[in-house]
């Protein structure tokens, strides 16, 4: 799930099954990893470069940009690795996130920049992919 307008990404994944009426759209998985990626500063970055803006600063979430996000592909490890680090964010509940917010960053930069030295392998799909 994500909203229509924020200040940055703020993809959750809802596993209580209920449904949202207005501004708030789904992405139908339940990837960790993916929903890692897609809240990390570097996809935050990347965003705010290709998308709609709106005054102060806020991002529209359309899909014609969403699914443009970059996704990089990442080892077995790697993605096993992102997604308990992403779990154990989503436990917490926003409470005392900030460094496994960090490391979860530091981890998904090393894979764009592993990308971005290869840049020829093709070693990222967009979410439209998934």
């Amino acid at each position: 799930m994500f909203p229509d307008i924020a200040k940055e990404p703020r993809f959750t994944l809802d596993r209580s099954g209920y449904f949202f009426s207005n501004t708030g759209y789904a992405i139908p998985s339940d990837d960790l990893y993916l929903l890692g990626v897609l809240n990390s500063s570097i996809v935050e970055d990347i965003y705010r470069a290709m998308s709609a803006q709106i005054r102060g600063g806020y991002l529209r979430f359309f899909a014609q940009y969403v699914e443009k996000i970059p996704i990089p592909k990442a080892a077995p490890s790697d993605v096993t690795q992102i997604s308990l680090l992403v779990e154990e964010c989503l436990k917490a509940q926003g409470r005392n996130v900030q460094s496994l917010g960090e490391e979860l960053d530091k981890r998904i930069a090393r894979l764009f920049e592993a990308k971005e030295s290869d840049s020829t392998s093709g070693k990222t799909r967009s979410i439209a992919a998934r």
